[in-house]
């Protein structure tokens, strides 16, 4: 049993890091009706800044992940107010949206490229460093996995709580199970996608604030060991396996808030935000 503790922390490391980041995914595609492809820039936006707050500003913990929660939500509420939401009024199939979302996507990675690569900030990593609390056998137990693994429980638990005892939740919940219902009812849905994107994108964020603390050395340059995040190398990977998380979070949108809609039923030229 010793010899599996080692690979057991690093499956629930590493579940807890992409649960986190995929929980807005989940929301956006369930609420929004937006299969969004440019999700993982925004985890990427989210790494560059909490990076920014530890080694730039000298912050802790808790500021990068402050920082990555707001740097992931605003980009998300810009990528919906500047294309997901006129294209949704005009009425989009799912199919353009999702033509949309890769658009933005790359057009997030290679801005963010530039701009960091100005500065000398393409190939980084948090300077808040792994520290092992105890071993299981050879298996380390690190204060990563003492903060990955209750943050992503709490917020969990948060979430569950927002979409039963609130009435924010209640309405994402009405608009993801039908939207023409849900803005016929009174249910103010512009507001509701805001809400929606804001905290879909700040989760993605937080998601990156902990894996740039987490950033293997996995590729030696000149015979000089590479540690680092950049936009290519997490955005890439991440397109690469876009299809399986859309896919399974198309799944868990089916089980957890009703069927999935379809094409004809989103393509509705009455689906227009108050």
């Amino acid at each position: 049993m010793v010899e599996l503790a080692g690979p057991l922390l690093l499956s629930v490391l590493m579940g807890s890091q992409y649960t986190m980041m995929a929980l807005g995914l989940t929301m956006t595609y369930a609420i929004t009706r937006v299969p969004n492809f440019a999700h993982a820039e925004f985890v990427t936006v989210g790494g560059y800044a909490a990076v920014a707050f530890v080694n730039v500003l000298g912050g802790g913990l808790i500021e990068s992940l402050l920082g990555g929660f707001l740097a992931g939500a605003i980009v998300a509420m810009l990528s919906d107010e500047l294309v997901f939401k006129p294209l949704f009024r005009r009425g989009a199939t799912p199919l353009h949206l999702l033509v949309a979302s890769i658009g933005v996507g790359l057009v997030i990675r290679y801005v963010l490229s530039i701009v960091v690569a100005s500065y000398d900030f393409l190939v980084v990593k948090s300077r808040i460093n792994k520290e092992i609390l105890f071993s299981i056998g050879t298996a380390p137990f690190t204060n990563l996995h003492a903060w990955v693994l209750p943050t992503t429980f709490a917020v969990v638990i948060a979430l569950h709580a927002l979409f039963t005892q609130t009435r924010m939740g209640k309405a994402m919940r009405a608009m993801a199970s039908n939207f023409d219902l849900a803005r016929v009812a009174g249910i103010r849905t512009a507001q509701v996608r805001r809400w929606t994107w804001f905290l879909a994108g700040g989760l993605a964020g937080v998601g990156g604030a902990f894996w740039v603390v987490n950033v293997p050395c996995s590729r030696r340059r000149a015979g000089v060991s590479c540690c680092g995040y950049s936009p290519h190398r997490f955005s890439e990977g991440s397109s690469r396996s876009g299809a399986r998380l859309w896919a399974a979070s198309s799944s868990g949108s089916r089980r957890t808030w009703g069927s999935a809609p379809s094409t004809t039923r989103s393509a509705s030229p009455s689906r227009t935000a108050r």
